[in-house]
């Protein structure tokens, strides 16, 4: 390993302490990486890397608290050095963008190889950029290009949590029932249904209705393709 990258200290930043662990014993494996700390939210991320002060952050994209999209923002402004590489079950072009709007330089989903991995944080310390084989500069070029261009809510959907009452209602609405259709199959009242739903518009910024089930339909089928595994 190049002396330029010797004794590299990481944050870990992940919601569920099974991952951090798996994390930490592999990274551990590698003579040049040393641990810094753990975080477990986007606010305990955000207090970590100031007082620890790493040269690299690992993180979740969706966690508690605060996400770890917005938790990136708060960093980058105040120390818009830092480096960060998202490690998450949430994995495709629109995310990739997320990523990079917010100043990340890397995106890799968790079901990924060790060697994979350890070639990322290697890439992100020397300055490059790193979202995974399929993505030169040229395509990641044509993403922002794309993204940029765009109207969608692309950036207020990255890392926002729901309850289980908004994510049943959404996965109605993406089957296209309407209100009254929703309460029957929930057992709840139209007034119960249409307060989720304003609470989903106000979350992701969705102005309409024809917003919403565009929505409703592209953030199911992401969590459908989604559906995979950790490699630790």
């Amino acid at each position: 390993m190049p002396d330029s990258i010797r004794n590299i200290r990481i944050l870990i930043c992940d919601d569920h302490e099974i991952v951090r662990s798996g994390i930490v014993k592999l990274l551990n494996e590698e003579r040049w990486i040393y641990i810094a700390g753990e975080a477990e939210n986007g606010e305990e991320m955000i207090q970590k890397y100031i007082s620890l002060r790493p040269d690299l952050i690992l993180a979740d994209i969706s966690m508690p608290v605060m996400s770890g999209i917005d938790a990136v923002k708060r960093i980058k402004q105040d120390y818009p050095e830092a480096k960060i590489l998202f490690l998450s079950m949430l994995f495709d072009e629109q995310y990739i963008y997320c990523a990079i709007k917010v100043g990340a330089s890397g995106l890799l989903s968790k079901n990924i190889s060790k060697d994979e991995l350890i070639y990322a944080l290697r890439e992100i310390t020397l300055g490059r950029r790193y979202f995974g084989p399929l993505y030169n500069d040229k395509k990641i070029s044509e993403i922002i290009k794309k993204y940029d261009n765009s109207t969608d809510s692309t950036l207020n959907m990255v890392g926002v949590k729901m309850t289980n009452r908004e994510e049943e209602v959404l996965n109605f609405i993406s089957e296209g029932l309407m209100t009254e259709e929703i309460g029957e199959k929930l057992n709840l009242g139209k007034r119960t249904i249409d307060k989720v739903r304003t609470s989903i518009m106000q979350k992701f910024e969705l102005k309409s209705l024809p917003a919403l089930i565009s929505f409703a339909i592209h953030y199911v089928e992401n969590k459908k393709n989604s559906n995979v595994t950790i490699d630790f």
